[in-house]
């Protein structure tokens, strides 16, 4: 890393405890920060509430509708709702978030809509970097209808999970329109980069969702841990839950041996590409739903 960047980088860390001490007061951190524990290594689940519950302030939100800033008010907000109503959270495992940004996004059914009015999705580090190279920690995902009366849709927020990075906010409406926007939107030379971040979050995001509804199996339950106290001792709060993993038995799908002496045998590894695909089932084909073609890792390491 450049002198630049690790001064940059210093000035964040700093930012961020600053945010953190700022955190302590705020109501919506103090009823989040102890409901999850996070996995070893991982980005502290109390640390990106903290954040969360600086960037959801009504003050926050007043400063960028002044200044014209809508996409800062609109992931104000999803962080706000979600924080509220305290939306449940899901660790995505590296495998699953790999190949979830290696297939094109689902289409925005009503079933990926209504399944929950907000959740919390967890990355792990390094899985899924923005256009300056953060890390995305956090993608919060909204119900429009449910959260502020919208037409149907879902509204997503992500952010590298320290202060003074750009966070990212989208909004997907059924009919698959989108309405992209980020804060700290960079000059036009770099805005290209940008789209391309977005749509990794909403590849990342709507695969989270879909797999959710469709594909529960992916899903595990979290194991219950010890509590660590005797008899008649009272617990003043609950215990952080374990984490809920989506995808964490999953493993790539590799093509056979024949496929590998064919054209694509040399070729070094990659995605080729997964998708989402309408299928019919049930009595009389009479019902659908959406199904993971995943993507195949190809190609030699």
């Amino acid at each position: 890393m450049s002198s630049g960047g690790r001064v940059m980088g210093r000035a964040r860390k700093h930012a961020t405890r600053e945010a953190m001490q700022l955190a302590q007061g705020l109501p919506l951190y103090q009823q989040n920060r102890r409901r999850y524990r996070s996995p070893g290594g991982w980005p502290q689940w109390d640390c990106l509430m903290g954040l969360a519950a600086v960037v959801a302030e009504p003050g926050y939100q007043q400063i960028a509708s002044t200044n014209g800033d809508y996409a800062m008010v609109a992931v104000s907000q999803v962080m706000e709702f979600a924080l509220r109503v305290e939306a449940p959270a899901r660790w995505l495992a590296p495998t699953l978030v790999a190949e979830l940004a290696a297939t094109a996004p689902p289409p925005v059914t009503a079933v990926l809509i209504e399944q929950l009015p907000a959740v919390h999705l967890l990355l792990p580090p390094g899985a899924l970097l923005d256009d300056d190279d953060y890390s995305i920690a956090l993608i919060t995902v909204a119900a429009d209808a449910v959260a502020w009366g919208l037409a149907p849709g879902l509204s997503v927020a992500a952010t590298p999970g320290m202060a003074n990075a750009s966070m990212y906010g989208v909004r997907l409406g059924e009919d698959g329109e989108d309405n992209a926007a980020t804060i700290h939107l960079p000059p036009e030379a770099e805005r290209e980069e940008v789209q391309t971040t977005m749509e990794r979050i909403r590849r990342v995001a709507l695969g989270a969702m879909a797999v959710m509804a469709y594909e529960p199996e992916l899903v595990s339950s979290p194991s219950r841990r010890p509590s660590g106290h005797g008899f008649g001792v009272r617990r003043s709060r609950p215990a952080p839950q374990a984490p809920t993993w989506i995808g964490r038995d999953l493993t790539p799908l590799q093509p056979g041996d024949r496929a590998q002496s064919g054209p694509g045998a040399g070729v070094r590894a990659h995605w080729r590409r997964g998708h989402w695909h309408t299928v019919r089932h049930g009595p009389g084909r009479q019902r659908s739903r959406l199904q993971w073609y995943r993507p195949l890792l190809v190609g030699h390491a």
